[in-house]
């Protein structure tokens, strides 16, 4: 049993309600939370154009989403603009035909379970206004019961989960009697990297560049091997098929992101696929994948999103860090064998050996992945395609037939079979 799911994963969830409705509509008390006020219908044939916010008391660091096509008119309640009270959506077009999601952040009180927050709404068309207003009396009755106003209820921190799962998320694409376990027996290192199976079997692949468009029949191909390498410890090891493992995808959704990350579904087979943060990208799973169950969940109130500068710099520190200690080894040239991966769109993945007389400034700095040897009878080719990388060096110096190596730890290595990318990672 696999389970898969993603930071930047993105689901749609199916209408429980014709009513403007809060999703998710519960949340532990004392923290920051995001909701997102759902617009399901207008009037018949109408189009929304303005979306209007009553926000609660008690309920602080309000911050409205930045919703594509819309403008943002925030109300105070003081002069000093510290007392936000009201969040209004202007100058888009929502036909009755679609629906759209207005996001709120905010920081709930700590009050008793069972607190109800109200989010009055007004939503104003071209063809008149609805007013999702209505609150219960002191008899709990409301005055309108066709147009209740949305509202946030706090539950117990140890309850949400459960009653997000049964309240905000959306009906699965694909039913299954099989519930998938997040519990997994997998070790990690201190970084999470590499896998270690029980057993002390690690599984990590080198793609060769951080562009993965530029290398997608790569990724693609150890993609693959990795499915595969999973599979085999799940049929080996009951208690990790038990547990069943769970796999974090990037963010990149988007053009070839979008179809590698298909292809990463197709590989491994998940159960499920647990979506974050993205609408579009739930709709266009719910019609171009079949096998896993679809899951929304809203993003977390604390994920950011990180520039290519931001990305880039923590790359690079990645690499400083595994390399801090400093370590070098000095190595004949002649006794190294250094494999290039090669990969295009009209030809299939293949390798191609560094001759001694082109190693030269072209991969100073650059990281390459340590390769177990072959066996002597091994297709070294096919050996380099499948094995695991044992870790990492970077070559620091070349200098004539000496070649000079920065590696994590002291001593020999131990390997001196070499797998180099198309663009790897430079250490400066």
């Amino acid at each position: 049993m696999v389970s898969f799911t993603s930071l930047l994963l993105a689901a749609t969830a199916a209408f429980t309600s014709a009513h403007v409705s809060c999703n998710p509509p519960t949340a532990p008390a004392n923290g920051y939370f995001v909701t997102t006020i759902r617009i399901p219908h207008s009037f018949p044939n109408a189009i929304t154009t303005n979306i209007s916010v009553a926000l609660p008391k008690n309920v602080t660091s309000f911050k409205p989403q930045l919703v594509s096509g819309w403008k943002v008119d925030l109300t105070y309640a003081d002069a000093d603009k510290t007392s936000l009270t009201g969040v209004t959506w202007y100058g888009g077009e929502l036909p009755d035909a679609l629906y759209a999601d207005f996001g709120l952040q905010m920081k709930l009180p700590d009050v008793p379970v069972g607190t109800v927050f109200y989010f009055p709404i007004t939503q104003t068309t071209n063809n008149g206004t609805l007013n999702w207003t209505s609150i219960p009396d002191a008899n709990g009755n409301l005055p309108d019961p066709s147009h209740p106003s949305p509202k946030v209820t706090i539950v117990a921190a140890a309850t949400t989960a459960s009653t997000n799962s049964s309240s905000s998320t959306p009906v699965p694409a694909k039913s299954s009697s099989n519930a998938a376990l997040t519990t997994s027996a997998v070790v990690l290192t201190e970084n999470n990297y590499p896998l270690i199976f029980q057993g002390g079997q690690r599984i990590q692949y080198f793609v060769g560049d951080t562009n993965m468009s530029a290398v997608s029949k790569t990724f693609k191909w150890y993609v693959n091997q990795l499915a595969q390498s999973i599979a085999q410890q799940l049929g080996a090891q009951p208690k990790l098929r038990s547990g069943g493992v769970i796999i974090n995808t990037c963010g990149w959704i988007e053009d070839m992101g979008y179809h590698l990350l298909l292809h990463t579904i197709h590989a491994f087979k998940p159960d499920m696929v647990v979506a974050l943060g993205s609408h579009e990208l739930y709709d266009k799973l719910v019609v171009d994948q079949s096998h896993a169950r679809l899951y929304n969940l809203p993003k977390s109130p604390l994920a950011v999103r990180r520039s290519s500068a931001f990305r880039r710099e923590a790359r690079h520190q990645r690499f400083v860090d595994y390399f801090k200690a400093g370590h070098q080894i000095n190595l004949p040239v002649s006794s190294i064998v250094l494999m290039r991966l090669r990969a295009t769109n009209n030809r299939p993945l293949e390798l191609r050996a560094v001759k001694d007389s082109i190693l030269s400034d072209r991969w100073l700095h650059q990281v390459v992945a340590v390769i177990r040897p072959p066996k002597t009878n091994d297709d070294i080719n096919q050996h380099y395609l499948r094995a695991s990388a044992m870790g990492f060096v970077a070559i620091k110096v070349i200098d004539g037939d000496m070649i000079t190596l920065l590696t994590p730890f002291p001593g020999p290595l131990p390997s001196t079979y070499f797998l180099g990318g198309t663009n790897t990672e430079f250490m400066q």
